[in-house]
């Protein structure tokens, strides 16, 4: 057992700097990301350090303008929202029409339809289970989810 842990010994150090400098080039990237008001810090932290396996060019986004970080960040397909409604229970068991509630989701697809299609499907999901009269007696859903926008793909920016 020992001859197999020093076996893996160099392995494991050969892993530390490179997740070293992975966590340098996030951190450097996520700061300007911030800066720019793309997301927050840490949000970014937590997509990019797990994802981070080339950490030179991590670092070398992080050199970018703002303007071209949110052409990058731009969803490249189409974006559609779908939105439905519906009511939560009152305190004798109906329906209480005075607390609408909306739900809303939006999904990107390489076409308008896959991602209207994505979009109404995942809105519709959430509203079924937030208007659950099995779950939550006396919810109801007033408006099912249909699409509100779709929005095509974005031009490609000049660097």
């Amino acid at each position: 057992m020992r001859a197999i842990s020093l076996f893996l010994l160099p392995l494991v150090f050969s892993l530390l700097p490179a997740t070293a400098q992975a966590d340098k080039s996030c951190n450097a990237l996520c700061g300007k990301i911030s800066e720019c008001k793309l997301w927050t810090y840490d949000f970014c932290m937590n997509y990019c350090a797990p994802r981070n396996t080339k950490p030179a060019e991590t670092l070398a986004q992080s050199k970018w303008s703002c303007k071209k970080l949110a052409a990058e960040m731009r969803p490249s397909g189409w974006s559609c929202l779908a939105a439905g409604t519906w009511l939560p229970p009152n305190d004798s068991g109906g329906a209480d029409y005075s607390d609408e509630r909306r739900v809303s989701m939006t999904k990107n697809g390489k076409t308008r339809d896959a991602a209207g299609i994505a979009a109404l499907d995942a809105c519709s999901g959430l509203l079924h289970l937030q208007a659950n009269p099995v779950l939550d007696p006396g919810s109801l859903v007033i408006r099912e989810c249909r699409i509100m926008q779709c929005s095509p793909p974005s031009a490609p920016s000049s660097p």
